[in-house]
C-alpha cells in the first residue's frame, strides 16, 4: 500500500467549485479513500492537498484522475445552477418590463382620452367666449350709438375724451405709477369704455339736457342723476355680458364715478382720494379739460394755457395729484388730440 501525499494548484474556476464544497467535502464521496486539506491565505484557499491511500502510483493516477472529473461534474453543475438562475432572474426581469409596457400603454391611453375631453372642453369654451364677446360687442355698439345720439355735447366730445383718456394711462404707466392696475389689457379696456361715460343722460330730460343756456339749481340736482343713472345701466347690461372682457365693469366705475373729486366735494357718493375708481379719477379729468376748452352757447372755450393752469390748481382737490403729473408731460398731446377732433 502506498501513502502519497501531493499538493495540486487550483484554478479559478476549481477555487469557485471548492469554496462551495468546503464545509462538507464532499468531493470525498466521490473519490473514496481521498483525504483532503485545504491550504488557505487571508481567508481564501490557495491550493488542496491529497494524501492517496493505493497501491501504485497508476492507480494514484487514476484516482487522481477521478477528482478531476467529479471537480468538472460539480463546476458544469454549478454553472448550469447559475444560468438557470439568471434565467429565471431575466424571465421575471421580462415579465416586469411587460407589465411596466403595459402600464405605459394604459396611462397613454388615458392621456389621449383627457387629452381628447380637454379639447372638446376648450372647443366649446372658446365658442360660448366667441358668443359672449360678441353680445359684448353689440350690446357696445348699441350703447355708445345711444350716447352720442343723447349727448348734449357733440360726438367729437366722445372722441377726443376716449384719446385723453389713453394717452394719460400709458404716461401714468410709464412714470411707474398705478403699473398694476394699468396693465395693457385695462388701457384697452379703458379706450373702449370712455365714450360711456355720460350714457345715463339718456334719463335726463330734454328741456335741461338741451337748454341753451345755465342750469338752475333745480335743474342742475337733476342734471347730476346721470351719474347714477348711467351706473344702473351699465349694471344691467353686466348681467347680459358675463364672462366677456370686463369693458361694462370699466364703463360702471367711469360713469358712476368720473364726477366725483379727490377731496370727497363730488357727486354722486362724495368719495374720496383712492376710494374713487382709478378709472373714473383719469375720466375726471379728461371731461374737465374737454368741457372748458369747448365753447357752448353760454360761454367761449378757454384757451389752452388757461385750462391748464386749472387743472393744476385743483391738484389734490378736484384731482389725484398723480394724473395731473400725467397731463402736464402730455399737456401737448391733449392739445394736438383736441385740434385732430375738433368741433366743427
Amino acid at each position: 500500500m502506498l501513502i502519497l501525499t501531493a499538493r495540486f494548484n487550483l484554478t479559478k474556476q476549481e477555487y469557485c467549485v471548492l469554496s462551495s464544497l468546503n464545509e462538507g467535502l464532499s468531493v470525498k464521496a466521490v473519490a473514496k479513500n481521498l483525504d483532503i486539506s485545504l491550504h488557505t491565505v487571508n481567508g481564501h484557499m490557495k491550493s488542496i492537498y491529497f494524501k492517496l491511500h493505493v497501491k501504485s502510483r497508476g492507480e494514484a493516477q487514476h484516482k487522481f484522475n477521478e477528482y478531476k472529473a467529479a471537480v468538472a461534474n460539480v463546476e458544469l453543475s454549478f454553472q448550469n445552477e447559475e444560468k438557470a438562475k439568471r434565467v429565471d432572474e431575466l424571465a421575471i426581469a421580462n415579465v416586469e418590463k411587460a407589465d411596466r409596457a403595459a402600464e405605459l400603454v394604459i396611462a397613454n391611453v388615458e392621456k389621449a382620452d383627457r387629452a381628447a375631453e380637454l379639447e372638446v372642453a376648450l372647443i366649446g369654451r372658446s365658442s360660448a367666449n366667441k358668443k359672449v364677446y360678441q353680445t359684448e360687442s353689440k350690446f357696445l355698439a348699441c350703447l355708445n350709438a345711444l350716447a352720442m345720439a343723447r349727448d348734449n355735447e357733440t360726438g367729437n366730445h366722445i372722441l377726443r375724451t376716449q384719446h385723453y383718456v389713453k394717452t394719460i394711462a400709458l404716461r401714468l404707466k410709464e412714470m411707474g405709477n398705478y403699473k398694476i392696475e394699468l396693465s395693457d389689457e385695462m388701457i384697452k379696456l379703458l379706450f373702449k369704455a370712455a365714450p360711456l361715460h355720460d350714457i345715463g343722460k339718456v334719463g335726463i330730460p330734454d328741456s335741461i339736457l338741451h337748454k341753451p343756456g345755465r342750469l338752475n339749481d333745480e335743474e342742475w340736482q337733476v342734471m347730476k342723476t346721470h351719474a347714477t343713472i348711467g351706473r344702473a345701466i351699465l349694471a344691467s347690461a353686466e348681467l347680459e355680458t358675463q364672462g366677456g372682457s370686463g369693458v361694462i365693469t370699466v364703463a360702471i366705475q367711469i360713469a358712476g364715478d368720473h364726477h366725483e373729486k379727490w377731496d370727497g366735494s363730488g357727486y354722486p357718493g362724495g368719495l374720496k382720494g383712492e376710494e374713487i375708481s382709478l378709472p373714473a379719477r383719469i375720466m375726471a379729468l379728461a371731461d374737465v379739460y374737454d368741457a372748458l376748452m369747448s365753447k357752448r352757447v353760454y360761454k367761449t372755450g378757454w384757451s389752452h394755457e388757461d385750462v391748464t393752469s386749472e387743472i393744476v390748481s385743483q391738484s389734490g382737490a378736484h384731482f389725484d395729484p398723480l394724473v395731473v403729473d400725467a397731463f402736464m408731460m402730455e399737456r401737448s398731446g391733449f392739445l394736438a388730440i383736441h385740434s385732430k377732433y375738433k368741433d366743427d
